[in-house]
């Protein structure tokens, strides 16, 4: 696991991979259908790259999406959500701005980039590129970029808690009003991390799934097992009962107390993704799979320090806990090791 450093979350991180890292990321999507306008030029490769970074956020948050709404009944202070993932304009900078405006069809500073399949804006009828002008009759406020997209996650759960959210969006330049029905989730965001390194983390909030990483598993139930074991973190709360327990997660991570309670809480997270994958209708037998894989290829650096076992025994425990888990009764299934999150690490 690893704090994230930058203080704009994956938007400024976005920016970053616009401008120099995306293309990398062309070679592992197929292409997805032209926009409807004719792009200068000048502007057909930022086009091309924005087409790509919309399906990369498609696949992984629909992952997300599936993992942590039919995995709700495990979380403590499950929140109501639409399953739609956001986005602001002024995000986009540089080179990119006029060809963001465009392509998403900015009408507003904030829109709807993605949207869940079957979730409840599917259902309700909202769409990708809506632009968000008011949640529940009351207007956004005047801010911008990451902390645009704050504020509207903040006013979806709080309209939520009341019933259905009714969205005042722009599309296509008409004013459409539209009702959803939220749906209970585990709370936490995922985000693509721009980086070359094979690495999966999480901060208590945020799972972040390296760019490096994901161009390296093509199958969707591996990638929902790498997904699945950082939520697991997230769900037993490890960072903050690491934190209590004073545990060294930097330079002396490899060391004593922090080494032992740090491979405990990986060892436990492995063994709680595979009750979230069966939960979400994946094989549980993804996640040894993924490690008989792609997994082998991980960067050795954040394996060798003795705080993660090694892939062959990590695939081995996986696969005796995914039998356990399809073995056993209740939909979904909730393991006796939930009991453990409210106990100090020790």
């Amino acid at each position: 696991m690893a704090a994230r450093t930058d203080a704009d979350g994956g938007q400024k991180k976005r920016r970053v991979w616009l401008r120099g890292i995306l293309p990398a990321l062309l070679l592992a999507f197929p292409t997805v259908p032209a926009v409807a306008f004719a792009a200068a030029p000048s502007q057909d490769a930022e086009i091309a790259q924005l087409q790509q970074l919309r399906a990369a956020d498609t696949r992984l948050f629909g992952i997300f999406w599936r993992l942590g709404s039919r995995n709700a009944a495990l979380c403590e202070g499950a929140v109501p959500a639409i399953g739609a993932l956001l986005q602001a304009r002024s995000s986009y900078d540089g080179d990119f701005a006029e060809a963001a405006q465009r392509y998403f069809s900015f009408e507003s500073e904030l829109s709807v980039e993605v949207v869940a399949p079957d979730g409840p804006a599917d259902r309700a009828g909202l769409r990708p590129n809506d632009s968000i002008v008011a949640i529940g009759g009351r207007p956004l406020p005047d801010v911008r970029g990451p902390e645009a997209v704050a504020a509207a996650q903040r006013a979806l759960v709080e309209a939520g808690t009341r019933g259905p959210i009714e969205l005042t969006v722009l599309r296509g330049g008409e004013r459409k009003r539209i009702t959803i029905s939220p749906l209970k989730t585990c709370s936490g965001r995922v985000e693509l991390m721009v980086s070359a390194d094979r690495v999966a983390s999480t901060d208590g909030d945020v799972v972040q799934i390296s760019s490096g990483l994901f161009n390296i598993v093509p199958a969707d139930a591996e990638l929902a097992a790498v997904i699945a074991h950082e939520y697991s973190h997230l769900i037993l709360r490890h960072p903050q009962r690491l934190t209590d327990a004073g545990v060294d997660r930097g330079l002396l991570a490899m060391f004593g107390k922090n080494r032992r309670l740090i491979r405990r809480t990986e060892a436990e997270a492995d063994r709680l993704s595979v009750y979230l994958l069966l939960n979400a209708g994946y094989d549980p037998m993804a996640a040894g799979r993924f490690w008989r894989n792609a997994g082998r290829k991980i960067d050795a650096g954040f394996l060798s320090d003795g705080t993660h076992m090694g892939w062959r025994k990590r695939a081995e425990l996986l696969d005796a806990e995914a039998e356990r888990a399809r073995a056993a009764t209740g939909n979904p299934v909730i393991p006796d090791l939930l009991k453990t999150r409210d106990t100090p690490l020790e």
